[in-house]
């Protein structure tokens, strides 16, 4: 089966896209009447160093995105130059009349070309914010801290979570439990102090926010996902991650959603997203979770999923949290034919009411009542209410990470195919707007 119920079509190469690189603000392609100018990188992308002329007076100078949105510099422009790459020899000057041909930017100041993004709320893809309706969307965390579960006051859970039992892990880890297998955790860090990470279950990985190696999170939400994907049983808890020796490679693209963050360009951000994914098949994890989601489908993410799969990664995503204004809008990069899209039941299996529905949804897993790695150290219940996606995601993420271990010669789609071909439905023929192709069963997709 297929996200659409139908085989699908073959996907567009990175070149068929026009896109290589990422760019300094996260966006889809556009015309830049100074491409053939010079080049430099910037955050991994591309851009020209302008300057308008009427044919005597030289104007502002600008610099252009590979998406050919304008942004002027800032005070200390010589500075912001030189930080860019360039010299003033290296500016190409272009007419006037072209301006109109070409979107205004917001003003990119030294701080901002430091950080390799021009902070704005709004970029050619929309709006990218932290705030409710935020383009990136990491899954709320309802009850996230709980009554006991504090930084000051870290506790142990000894009993074992019932989804455990109702995913039939016991009997999927007499197959595999992730040996040999990198899961690559695109988030908000991943907490090292926590002893669920012990013994190497945490790899060194990367902060695209600049801070560190991504084994910090002083948010929360990518040591959760991390947890259940591969924690270490320790005395006193009974928490054990879904693929308990695969290892954990924590990728850092956001440091928290608040509003001053977002502002100060380190919030949730679609161009940070796809250089995760880039940045974590280039380092050998063959699964990729990303518990984020966007609306905006750009090519920049697109390309990342692309390249990921053709280098043998699996790209999981989850579906994304229903809004009433979207509920059938497909989210990003779930929504892409390549990655495994995880939608999110209630305890009793039926469909939760907070997914968003459509013919991208995959595949579903448990959201609710979840048992994890707290980022204050020790273990917690999370979102023990409301599902979560994003929660669902890493739960399946763990489950690819125990049929790749059981089945390293097989390609990303045949593993999608392994999983969303044994999951368990009413129909087996029929795909489901609200559930895709069923719920997971870890064992009988390892023994297909």
């Amino acid at each position: 089966p297929s996200n659409s119920g139908t085989a699908p079509s073959s996907a567009p190469s990175a070149g068929d896209l026009g896109v290589g690189t990422s760019d300094v603000t996260s966006g889809s392609t556009g015309t830049n009447p100074a491409a053939n100018g010079p080049k430099v990188m910037v955050a991994g992308g591309s851009g020209a160093l302008v300057r308008f002329t009427d044919g005597g007076a030289l104007g502002a100078t600008v610099f252009v995105s590979d998406v050919g949105a304008a942004h002027p510099l800032g005070e200390n422009a010589d500075d912001t130059i030189a930080r860019l790459g360039w010299t003033a020899n290296d500016i190409v000057t272009i007419p006037v009349a072209w301006q109109r041909l070409i979107p205004g930017g917001a003003t990119l100041s030294n701080a901002q070309v430091w950080a390799g993004v021009p902070t704005s709320s709004s970029t050619p893809n929309g709006p990218v914010t932290g705030t409710t309706g935020m383009a990136v969307q990491p899954a709320t965390q309802p009850n996230a801290e709980g009554e006991a579960c504090s930084a000051d006051k870290p506790q142990l859970i000894p009993a074992q979570t019932s989804i455990i039992n109702q995913l039939g892990l016991r009997n999927a880890w007499k197959t595999s439990e992730g040996g040999g297998v990198t899961v690559a955790v695109i988030d908000s860090g991943v907490q090292s102090s926590n002893a669920h990470f012990s013994g190497g279950a945490l790899l060194a990985g990367m902060d695209l926010t600049g801070e560190a190696d991504g084994r910090v999170d002083t948010y929360g939400h990518g040591t959760i996902v991390a947890g259940l994907i591969g924690a270490r049983t320790i005395k006193g808890s009974g928490l054990t991650g879904v693929a308990p020796a695969a290892k954990i490679l924590p990728i850092r693209v956001y440091r928290d959603t608040e509003k001053e963050t977002q502002d100060a360009g380190n919030g949730p951000r679609i161009d940070r997203m796809a250089q995760g994914i880039t940045a974590a098949y280039k380092a050998g994890a063959r699964i990729i979770v990303v518990a984020q989601s966007t609306p905006n489908d750009t090519p920049q993410l697109q390309s990342a999923v692309i390249d990921a799969t053709k280098a043998g990664s699996l790209v999981v995503a989850s579906a994304g949290t229903n809004t009433a204004e979207e509920i059938d809008k497909p989210r990003y990069p779930a929504a892409y034919p390549q990655v495994l899209s995880v939608g999110a039941i209630n305890p009793d299996g039926t469909h939760s009411d907070t997914n968003a529905q459509g013919d991208t949804i995959d595949i579903t897993a448990p959201g609710s009542n979840v048992h994890s790695a707290f980022k204050g150290g020790g273990d917690c219940i999370f979102s023990a209410d409301t599902p979560a996606t994003s929660y669902s995601a890493a739960y399946v993420g763990g489950i690819a990470a125990l049929v790749a271990s059981a089945h390293p010669k097989e390609t990303p789609e045949e593993w999608k195919y392994r999983l969303t071909a044994t999951a368990l439905r009413p129909n087996p023929g029929e795909h489901s707007a609200l559930d895709g192709w069923g719920i997971v069963a870890p064992s009988a997709a390892l023994t297909l």
